[in-house]
C-alpha cells in the first residue's frame, strides 16, 4: 500500500517506470487501457481526500473522500469504475456515486440520472495539451441492447488551459494541468468547473463557480462573463493499494 501524505512524488525514473507499466500492462484491478492510468489513477482500492482551501484543523472538520470501490456496466454493457464520494461535516455525512469510462483518448465521468439515463458530467480528452478543447452532450439514454444510444442537450466544452506548477498547502506540485469543463445547458447563466489534474495523481483542486454572462449576445460571444466559487477542494491525502 502507497500513501500520500506529505510530497508529491519527484523521481522521473520512478514516474517513468509507473506510466510505462500502467499503459501496457494489465494490471489487476485497472479499469481502462492505454494512456488513460498515466493521469487518473483507475486501480480499485484508490482514494483521495479533499478539503476545502485554508483548511487549518488538523484532521480537517469537513472532508470529502473519492474512492475507487469496484466496476460494473452501464448503458449498453460499457465497463466503468464504480467512484464513490463521501463527504463528511462534523456529524453528518453524505454518499455519492459516479461512474469513470476511459480509454487511450479520453475519461468520462457519468452519474446516474433515472432507470435509463446517465450524464456526462465531465470528459477529458488525453493526453492533455495545453489549448485541447472537448465538446460533448450531457444526457445519454439506452435504448435496447441492439438499437444504442440516444443523446440529448446543449455541448458542453472543456479546455486545457495551461501547464505548470503549483502549491497547496506545504505540497509542491510540478506538471500540473489546468483544465476547464462549461455546462453548456444555458450560455447566460451556466456552471464553470476547473480542475488542476497531475499525471499519476489525479485531481489535486477542483473549484465550481456559478457563472453568468451580461449583456447576452447569443451562444460563446458577446457580454462580460461573471463567475462565483461556490464548490471548492484541494487534496490532502491520496492513497493507492
Amino acid at each position: 500500500m502507497k500513501t500520500f501524505t506529505k510530497t508529491c512524488i519527484s523521481s522521473i525514473s520512478f514516474l517513468a517506470a509507473t506510466l510505462i507499466l500502467a499503459a501496457c500492462s494489465n494490471i489487476p484491478g485497472l479499469v481502462g487501457t492505454d494512456s488513460a492510468p498515466e493521469y487518473f489513477p483507475n486501480r480499485i482500492g484508490t482514494s483521495w481526500t479533499f478539503a476545502p482551501p485554508n483548511t487549518t484543523d488538523e484532521p480537517p472538520s469537513y472532508t470529502k473522500t473519492v474512492s475507487i470501490i469496484g466496476q460494473t456496466t452501464i448503458l449498453n454493457g460499457m465497463t466503468v469504475s464504480l467512484l464513490r464520494s463521501i463527504y463528511e461535516y462534523e456529524s453528518d455525512s453524505l454518499v455519492d456515486t459516479q461512474y469513470v469510462f476511459t480509454n487511450k483518448d479520453s475519461v468520462v465521468i457519468f452519474s446516474k440520472s433515472n432507470y435509463d439515463s446517465f450524464t456526462r458530467e465531465h470528459k477529458f480528452l488525453l493526453p492533455l495539451r495545453v489549448g485541447d478543447k472537448v465538446r460533448w452532450t450531457r444526457k445519454v439514454r439506452a435504448l435496447s441492447q441492439d438499437s444504442g444510444f440516444i443523446i440529448d442537450g446543449a455541448p458542453d466544452i472543456g479546455e486545457v488551459l495551461s501547464q505548470g506548477s503549483m502549491r497547496i498547502g506545504s505540497k509542491q506540485y510540478d506538471n500540473v494541468f489546468m483544465v476547464q469543463n462549461v455546462d453548456g445547458t444555458d450560455w447566460r447563466r451556466f456552471v464553470e468547473t476547473t480542475f488542476w489534474i497531475v499525471p499519476e495523481l489525479g485531481i489535486v483542486k477542483r473549484v465550481e463557480s456559478s457563472c453568468s454572462i451580461s449583456p447576452y449576445t447569443g451562444r460563446e460571444g458577446g457580454g462580460v462573463k461573471s463567475c462565483y466559487p461556490y464548490d471548492r477542494w484541494e487534496l490532502r491525502d491520496f492513497e493507492t493499494k
